[in-house]
C-alpha cells in the first residue's frame, strides 16, 4: 500500500485529528459501490445522491461561521519539498495586501514555469499543478477570479467546462462546429500566460433539462430520466456513440496547434464524469431503467472502446480521463495501458482524513487504486465541491461542501497518492486571495499558506 509523504503531514498535521478546521464530517458525496445490475447497497456514512453541480459555480454560498474564534494555521514551508528550480514562493511573489500578485509572476513559482517538466511527478512528461474549476465568462466568481486568481504564481491554469450541444450545430450546417464562443472564452487565460484545460461535456448533470446533449443527437437516441437527474442518453447507442467521436476527433484538431492546452478530459458519461446517474442510489427506480439497456455489461465496453478510440487520435496534449470510483481497478488500468489520464472527482475529507492515516478510504478504497497507476499515467484530482473550511456538519443530510471539508487536507493527500494536477474550485482560490470574499479574514491566511505548499509541490 502507498505510503503517505512526510510533507503531506507538514501540511496537515497544524489540523485537529480530523483533519477540519472545525468537528468532524460525514465520508462521501455519491452512495453505493461498484457498478452492478443489482440493487446497490450504501456504503457507511454515505448520504445518497449528492453531487456537486457545475452550473453552481458562478454563486458562492456565504460561509457559515464557527461560534468559537479560529486561529490561522501555520505550516513550515521549509519542510516541503521544494520545486526543480531549488525553491519555494519567494517574499516578492506572494499577494500584496489588497490581494494582487506582480504581472511579471505569470504562471511562475519562484521562476519554475507550470509547463516544465517536472521529474519528480508521477508522470514527469505530463501536465502539472494547480487548477481552478469554471468560473470563466461572466458572472461574479469570474470576475473575482480574473480580478485576484488570474495573475496569481500559484496557478497554473484554468479548466473550462464545454458543452457538446455548445459547439456541434449538426449535420448539414456549415461549418459544422462553431468554436467562436469557446475560443473567446480561453483567450483572456492564454493571454494572461496561463494553461487552459477543457472539460468536455456529451451529457449534463444535475437539474432538469438535458443542456449539453446537441437536440439532433436526442432526436436519434433513448433518453433514460432519474429523479433529481436531467434525462440521459443511452451512452452506447449509435447515434450517441458515433457522434460523440466525431466531436471528440473535432476538438483534438481544433486545438491541436494550442501550446497552452494542457489537456482535454472528454466526459465517459455525464459532465466530464464516468459515472452513470441513478445507478448508485437506494431507490430501484433508475436501476431498473439501466437495466432494460443492459447497461452493467454495455457501459464498460462502451468505456473501454472509448478509450481504445481516443488512443488512436494520437492528440498532441495529454487526454485524461474521469473514471467512476468503482472502476478504477478496470477502467483505470485501460487508460493507463493507452496513455490516457486517468482522474477522479470526489477528493473529500473523509478520503482525506484515510490517506493520511494510511487507512483505506471510502468508496471502493480508490485511493489505494488511483495510487497504484502512478509512474503509468498523469493523474489528476478534483475536490468533490468547493470547500467548507469550518469543517463542521450543519445540514441533514450534509450538503457537498460539509462532506468536502476544509481545503489544506485535501491537498495534501491528494499529493500524497501522487496526484500531479489539482482542479480547486473557484470559491478557495478567492478565500484565499480575495479580500472581500466572505470568510476571508479568518480563514485567507491557512487557505494561501497550503495553497503556495502544493503549488510548490507540483508546479
Amino acid at each position: 500500500m502507498w505510503k503517505t509523504a512526510a510533507w503531506g503531514f507538514a501540511l496537515a498535521a497544524v489540523f485537529s485529528p480530523n483533519l477540519g478546521l472545525g468537528s468532524s464530517v460525514g465520508s462521501r458525496a455519491k452512495s453505493g459501490t461498484h457498478l452492478s445490475s443489482s440493487a446497490p447497497k450504501q456504503e457507511i456514512g454515505a448520504p445518497a445522491g449528492i453531487r456537486p453541480r457545475p452550473h453552481s459555480l458562478q454563486h458562492a454560498a456565504p460561509i457559515q461561521r464557527r461560534p468559537q474564534s479560529y486561529r490561522a494555521a501555520h505550516v513550515q514551508l521549509s519542510s516541503v519539498r521544494p520545486t526543480t528550480g531549488g525553491g519555494l514562493v519567494q517574499p516578492a511573489t506572494r499577494p500584496t495586501s489588497q490581494g494582487h500578485f506582480p504581472p511579471e509572476s505569470h504562471g511562475l513559482i519562484d521562476g519554475i514555469a507550470c509547463t516544465n517538466s517536472d521529474r519528480s511527478a508521477a508522470d514527469p512528461s505530463g501536465p502539472h499543478g494547480l487548477f481552478e474549476v469554471g468560473a470563466t465568462g461572466t458572472g461574479p466568481l469570474a470576475s473575482a477570479v480574473e480580478q485576484y486568481a488570474l495573475h496569481s504564481p500559484l496557478l497554473c491554469g484554468v479548466d473550462i467546462f464545454v458543452l457538446w450541444s455548445s459547439i456541434d450545430m449538426g449535420p448539414g450546417v456549415v461549418p459544422r462546429y462553431n468554436w467562436a464562443s469557446l475560443d473567446r472564452e480561453i483567450a483572456p487565460w492564454e493571454a494572461a500566460g496561463k494553461e487552459v484545460a477543457l472539460i468536455v461535456s456529451g451529457a449534463s448533470e444535475g437539474g432538469t433539462t438535458e443542456l449539453a446533449t446537441p437536440r439532433y443527437v436526442v432526436s436519434q437516441v433513448t433518453m433514460v430520466s432519474c429523479p433529481a437527474e436531467p434525462p440521459v442518453p443511452v451512452f452506447w447507442q449509435p447515434a450517441y456513440m458515433d457522434n460523440w467521436r466525431a466531436f471528440v476527433r473535432a476538438t483534438v484538431d481544433h486545438f491541436a496547434g494550442d501550446p497552452h492546452i494542457p489537456y482535454l478530459r472528454f466526459g465517459m458519461t455525464v459532465d466530464g464524469e464516468g459515472y452513470l446517474p441513478g445507478v448508485y442510489e437506494l431507490s430501484r427506480t433508475c436501476v431498473d431503467k439501466w437495466n432494460t439497456f443492459a447497461w452493467s455489461t454495455n457501459l464498460p465496453r462502451y468505456v473501454a472502446g472509448l478509450l481504445a478510440f481516443e488512443k488512436t487520435l494520437r492528440s498532441p496534449h495529454e487526454i485524461v480521463a474521469a473514471v467512476d470510483y468503482g472502476d478504477m481497478s478496470v477502467a483505470g488500468q485501460q487508460a493507463a495501458a493507452s496513455g490516457i489520464g486517468v482522474g477522479i472527482a470526489v477528493m473529500n475529507k473523509a478520503s482525506a482524513t484515510a490517506i493520511l492515516h494510511n487507512q483505506p478510504c471510502p468508496l471502493s478504497d480508490w485511493c489505494a487504486k488511483f495510487a497504484a497507476l502512478a509512474k503509468r499515467t498523469t493523474l489528476y484530482l478534483q475536490t468533490l465541491s468547493y470547500s467548507d473550511p469550518t469543517g463542521g456538519l450543519k445540514s441533514d443530510p450534509p450538503n457537498p461542501q460539509e462532506l468536502t471539508g476544509p481545503l489544506p487536507p485535501l491537498l495534501a493527500a491528494g499529493i500524497a497518492i501522487h496526484a500531479q494536477i489539482l482542479e480547486i474550485f473557484p470559491q478557495d482560490w478567492l478565500l484565499a486571495l480575495d479580500p472581500q470574499y466572505p470568510g476571508y479574514g479568518e480563514y485567507h491566511e491557512a487557505y494561501l499558506t497550503a495553497l503556495t505548499a502544493a503549488a510548490s509541490a507540483l508546479n
